[in-house]
């Protein structure tokens, strides 16, 4: 018994050693490799910052020989466990330099972060392919040159790739489309990126925000781009894109802000836009488009922006505009006809409302006269017919109205007088009658006044002369008399004065003098 006893216990303690022996290997093991890895990140960051200059340097100067990369290293941060480099993040700093090949011995990195350094120049090195762990990419506001390395469709697990505002040239790589977790992709303002939007684009099925706007792309949007059903914002502002709008970014239900002004897309605005049920800001200006607004934009109950101007947009605006809560409209130099929608600032948070140089008839809108939120409202060279004398109301932040060539009547408003913002008010070009109302000169911050080519009377109300900032003031052609008030030498900011064609009479020369 005792022996058998005996035999166990030696052959546990046997069993003990061995675990231990095993255990110990493996540990010296692991913390062999961790080394080895955590000395060639270290190696690869320090010959990069040998190549810095020498105030660069001074910015990493706790990146040193011998000091643990993981603890002291500025804009360094390690796995606990494995001490190999995760975070790389030195953004907002001057460094002054290119990104080294070394950089593919970044074996474990999940975020690389030299954004916001406009001295860094150079390619990105192909290298940066060998980086599979990587989750973040961002070399934003650099002075980066050259191609997009094809290398970069390696990066499997990349979810942001941001490279805006660089001096990036050559083609969007094909390759982009195989990063299929991308949820950000961000390639703005790089005004020498050239060629057409890849098809590949279509595989990013979980991208969420595409920026693309102020490069020099070319030829036309995808029909692919309608797969990526997860967007959120497409930005392909200010490129030379061209063809239609294609109906398939219908399917895109998710999407919250479309921008593809300055472009030369031409064509009709798609039915399929009606979908876009979670749209907000829709951006088509300085474009070629054609035909009319769809009906179906009444479907977007979220939409309080539309920015169609300069186009070649026609048709009557649909009546199903009064049904959107509007904050920013503008629909000016088109070939619009017909009635502006009465009911366009029924959300009473109007601030822009632009429809200048169409064709368009009738009234101005009922509810702009109680929309207290305007700021700037364009209506001039229309042929608008209504009477003005109670059509506005008070307007506490409207600092630009332009209400010119039109067929506009009745009498100026005293309310113009309490709108302590108002800046440049322009009423030209009408058939107003009657005078200019003293409070007028209420409005302190008046800078332009165009009253000109209507049928006021009377005299000029010496309240004008409180008008301080007034810039420019047009009265000629119309039926004004009597003197010019005194009160005028008080306006020393004054450097246009057209009085032509009125009944003024008496002396005028000294006082313009003063």
């Amino acid at each position: 018994m005792s022996d058998s006893y005996e035999y166990c216990t030696k052959f546990l303690s046997f069993q003990c050693i061995i675990f231990s022996m095993f255990f110990f290997l493996v540990a010296s093991f692991t913390f062999s490799v961790s080394t080895a890895i955590e000395d060639g990140e270290a190696k690869a960051l320090l010959n990069w910052k040998a190549s810095l200059t020498e105030q660069s340097q001074a910015t990493l100067s706790s990146w040193n020989n011998g000091t643990n990369l993981c603890r002291t290293w500025k804009g360094i941060s390690c796995d606990e466990e494995s001490m190999s480099l995760q975070y790389f993040d030195l953004g907002y700093n001057q460094f002054y330099g290119t990104i080294p090949q070394e950089i593919g011995n970044l074996s474990s990195i999940l975020r690389f972060n030299l954004s916001e350094n406009p001295l860094i120049t150079g390619p990105i090195p192909k290298e940066i392919g060998a980086l599979s762990t990587l989750s973040v990419l961002d070399l934003s506001v650099c002075k980066l040159t050259d191609r997009i390395p094809s290398e970069i469709g390696n990066l499997r697990n990349l979810t942001d790739l941001v490279l805006a505002r660089n001096s990036l040239s050559g083609s969007i790589p094909e390759e982009i489309g195989m990063l299929s977790n991308l949820l950000l992709l961000d390639l703005a303002r790089n005004s020498m990126l050239s060629g057409r939007i890849p098809s590949s684009i279509g595989n990013l099925n979980l991208l969420q925000e595409l920026y693309i706007d102020f490069c020099n792309l070319s030829g036309p949007i995808p029909n692919e781009i309608g797969k990526l059903d997860s967007l959120t914002t497409i930005y392909l502002e200010s490129n030379k894109i061209y063809g239609p709008i294609p109906p398939s970014i219908g399917n895109l239900t998710g999407l919250g802000e479309l921008a593809l002004s300055n472009n030369s897309l031409y064509g009709l605005i798609p039915q399929s836009i009606g979908n876009l049920i979670n749209l907000q800001e829709i951006y088509l200006e300085y474009n070629n488009l054609s035909g009319p607004i769809p009906s179906t934009i009444g479907n977007l109950t979220k939409l309080d922006t539309l920015v169609l101007i300069e186009n070649n947009l026609s048709g009557q605006l649909p009546r199903e505009m009064n049904n959107i809560s509007w904050y920013n409209l503008q629909v000016g130099n088109n070939h619009f006809q017909g009635q502006l929608p009465q009911e366009i600032c029924q959300g009473r948070m109007l601030i822009r409302f632009v429809a200048q140089n169409n064709q368009l008839i009738g009234p101005i809108p009922t509810s702009l006269k109680n929309c207290s939120s305007l700021r700037r409202l364009r209506l001039q060279g229309n042929q608008l017919v209504d009477n003005v004398t109670d059509a506005f109301g008070v307007y506490p932040d409207l600092d630009f109205i332009d209400l010119s060539g039109n067929q506009l009547y009745g009498h100026l408003s005293s309310n113009w007088g309490r709108c302590q913002n108002l800046k440049q008010l322009y009423v030209n070009n009408n058939k107003l009658s009657g005078d200019i109302p003293p409070e007028l000169g209420k409005a302190a911050k008046l800078g332009e006044l165009d009253l000109s080519s209507n049928h006021l009377y009377g005299q000029i109300p010496k309240e004008l002369g409180k008008l301080i900032m007034l810039t420019k003031l047009f009265l000629s052609h119309n039926n004004f008399s009597g003197n010019v008030p005194s009160s005028i030498r008080s306006l020393t900011q004054l450097e246009t004065l057209e009085l032509a064609t009125n009944n003024f009479y008496g002396l005028i020369t000294r006082e313009l003098g003063n």
